[in-house]
């Protein structure tokens, strides 16, 4: 707290932007609605979201993307709740550093993920039910750009059935960086 900093804090909401109590954001079968767009250098650095769906599987059916200065593809896409933890696609308490959702359904990520020039983050319902209520808050610092700041990746596989026999690849990835983990869930079909 002592040092100053040289960042100007910012967030993007769900917010009603005409200051009325609609504080969501609904989500139609196959629609995509962007969550930010921010131009500029900065690093996300707590994103925060809760979801009222009739879907019991919409933690699944949501997709989650970003986009890190407009690259070709996204640097994360993978369902809402698998990016949260929430593998088998329920809500499950769960606390980590990176990563906690609270028992009232709120999902916490406290990844820092830097861009040099434009972030862009989306929301995609791939489900057949409406999601009524889609709330987020996302705040993020516009900063200098960082040289040395490493790009924020997820990625996501699923196998079913898993093949019998053969490796099953967790990561495969070129460059520099760092790997921080994996969250594995498996499910069996039987007893």
């Amino acid at each position: 707290l002592a040092v100053k900093k040289d960042f100007k804090a910012m967030r993007v909401s769900s917010a009603d932007p005409t200051g009325k109590n609609g504080d969501a954001r609904p989500v139609q079968p196959g629609e995509t609605i962007t969550l930010a767009d921010i131009k500029g250098s900065g690093s996300f650095t707590h994103l925060w979201m809760t979801i009222a769906a009739k879907s019991p599987d919409h933690l699944r059916e949501l997709g989650l993307r970003m986009t890190w200065d407009d690259a070709a593809t996204p640097a994360v896409e993978c369902p809402v709740g698998d990016f949260f933890a929430q593998g088998p696609g329920k809500y499950v308490e769960y606390h980590s550093a990176p990563v906690s959702v609270g028992g009232q359904q709120a999902l916490n990520c406290y990844w820092p993920m830097p861009f040099q020039k434009h972030a862009v983050l989306t929301v995609t319902n791939e489900g057949a039910e409406p999601v009524g209520a889609f709330y987020y808050n996302f705040d993020y610092q516009l900063e200098a750009p960082n040289p040395k700041a490493r790009y924020f990746h997820t990625q996501y596989r699923n196998f079913f059935p898993a093949p019998k026999g053969t490796p099953l690849t967790i990561c495969e990835t070129k460059g520099a960086g760092h790997f921080v983990g994996t969250v594995v869930t498996v499910l069996t079909n039987s007893d």
